[in-house]
C-alpha cells in the first residue's frame, strides 16, 4: 500500500443539500455504513492526516476526526477547499467530496503518482470530458488566489482553475473509474443504489 505522508485527506462534506431535500449527502447510508464513513475506510490510512470540512453539527456525532467549518461563508465548494488548505497541516491536500462514496484507493495513488509538484498547483482528473475537481490534489500555495476568487462573484471552481497551474489528467473509460466518479447528488440517484 502506498502512503502519501506529505499529503493531508480532506473530506468536504458540508454542503446545503438542496438538491437532497436538506439531508447531508455525507450521512447517507450504502449497506448500512454513511458515505463519509466509507471515504474515510477506503482512503484514509494512505494519509498521515485526515481532516473534515463541514458546517454540519451532526457530523461530529459519526466522525471522530477533526472538524472544521468554513472559514468564508456560503462559497460552495471553493469555500471548502479553501478551509481544507487552511486548515491541513500538510501543503499539499487530496481534495474528496463527500458524495463519492465508492471513492477508490488505488485511483487516488495514480492521480498522485502523476503529480509534479514543483510544477504544478493542482493536480486534476478528466474522466470521460467531464473535470472532477472534488476528487483532486491541491496545493496551499494557491491560497491566495483561492482568497481572491472567493471575494469575487464568480465562485467556479473550473474558472479558479484557470487562475493556477493545474496538471489535468485524463483517464480512460473503464468501470474502476466509473464507479469511482459516481457522484450521488439527489435522491433519485441515492435510491438507485441503495
Amino acid at each position: 500500500m502506498l502512503k502519501h505522508l506529505d499529503i493531508t485527506l480532506a473530506i468536504l462534506a458540508g454542503g446545503k443539500a438542496t438538491r437532497m431535500q436538506g439531508t447531508n449527502k455525507a450521512l447517507l447510508k450504502h449497506n448500512g455504513v454513511t458515505f463519509i464513513e466509507h471515504i474515510i475506510g477506503n482512503l484514509s490510512d494512505r494519509f498521515s492526516e485526515t481532516i473534515i470540512v463541514s458546517n454540519d453539527n451532526e457530523i461530529d456525532q459519526v466522525i471522530q476526526y477533526p472538524i472544521y467549518k468554513d472559514i468564508i461563508n456560503d462559497r460552495g465548494p471553493l469555500g471548502g477547499i479553501h478551509s481544507a488548505l487552511t486548515n491541513a497541516s500538510n501543503q499539499l491536500v487530496f481534495i474528496v467530496s463527500c458524495d463519492m462514496p465508492f471513492a477508490n484507493a488505488e485511483i487516488l495513488d495514480k492521480i498522485i503518482e502523476q503529480a509534479n509538484i514543483d510544477n504544478y498547483e493542482a493536480v486534476v482528473p478528466i474522466y470521460i470530458d467531464r473535470m472532477e475537481p472534488l476528487f483532486a490534489l491541491y496545493s496551499a500555495n494557491t491560497i491566495v488566489k483561492l482568497t481572491e476568487v472567493l471575494h469575487g462573484n464568480k465562485l467556479s471552481v473550473k474558472g479558479f482553475l484557470e487562475k493556477i497551474n493545474t496538471n489535468y489528467i485524463k483517464l480512460s473509460a473503464t468501470e474502476e473509474y466509473n464507479k469511482c466518479f459516481t457522484n450521488i447528488n439527489t435522491l433519485e440517484e441515492y435510491y438507485k443504489y441503495v
